[in-house]
């Protein structure tokens, strides 16, 4: 990352954005970003990178090349 993230960021800014790009397919996969912080109902933390909800299954379109 070109910047960090910080509370109310609206972008996400890269140096290198061409491994978030797949031409070969319809692989909507490959442009979604999620993040790991996620807080059930009950108050129970979930580790990072274990489960989350905060998922953005297209967070960018194919054609671009930044984030």
């Amino acid at each position: 990352m070109a910047k960090d993230l910080k509370v109310g960021d609206t972008e996400i800014h890269v140096t290198y954005a061409s491994q978030f790009y797949d031409n070969k397919g319809d692989n909507n996969h490959y442009q979604s970003l999620s993040f790991y912080d996620y807080k059930n109902s009950f108050g129970y933390d979930y580790p990072v990178g274990t489960y989350t909800r905060h998922i953005f299954p297209t967070a960018w379109k194919k054609a671009e090349q930044s984030i």
